[in-house]
């Protein structure tokens, strides 16, 4: 109950949007009553999950109450399975993507870039771009996590137009942009990081 008297509280401050993540936030029973208050409200909601449990026992309750979905991916095969501490991980994520897609609404995936997995970019827009509709598909946000208290500051940059990759030419040039958190990884080295695509 007090977690509905905030969002009233904030939506009352003048907060659109009610963002709920992890931790994982489907494994929160009172989910779709707080999802359902915001919107009585009427405030945006998104979800982010990792996926794992994005399976339509636990998604259908809350389909009707979710503006955006947003999903973890945290790399390769590899190294989203060694993040999560989970062998087959990965593999559960990208499985349960089809709920996503058959829900119809907006959902994508977030993608935390550090400097020890900047050369794993490339391979998260490449599959964001074989495993997303194409109508749905237009930007990759990437968060990179700081390491000290610091300002957060938000780029954008364009990917070239002449993407080599089959999987990101048959879009048509318009999957090109990448929205950047940047932190302790500078501006030049995200630049460069999207120019090599």
């Amino acid at each position: 109950r007090m977690w509905l008297m905030l969002v009233a509280l904030f939506e009352g401050l003048g907060y659109r949007q009610l963002a709920v993540s992890g931790g994982e936030p489907l494994l929160y029973g009172p989910l779709p009553e707080l999802l359902a208050r915001a919107r009585e409200l009427g405030m945006l909601t998104t979800v982010t999950t990792n996926g794992m449990l994005l399976t339509p026992r636990r998604w259908d309750p809350l389909a009707a109450l979710v503006d955006v979905l947003a999903v973890s991916i945290d790399g390769t095969q590899e190294e989203h399975d060694l993040i999560r501490r989970r062998d087959g991980a990965f593999a559960r994520t990208v499985a349960n993507l089809e709920i996503a897609r058959d829900w119809g609404g907006p959902f994508g995936f977030i993608f935390t870039l550090t400097q020890h997995n900047v050369d794993t970019l490339e391979f998260v827009v490449r599959l964001a771009a074989e495993l997303l509709d194409e109508s749905r598909l237009g930007r990759v946000q990437i968060a990179e996590i700081p390491q000290r208290p610091q300002p957060i500051h938000l780029r954008n940059y364009s990917m070239p137009a002449a993407a080599d990759a089959p999987s990101l030419a048959r879009l048509g040039g318009e999957f090109h942009q990448i929205a950047f958190v940047v932190s302790d990884l500078d501006a030049v080295s995200a630049a460069r990081a999207v120019q090599s695509l």
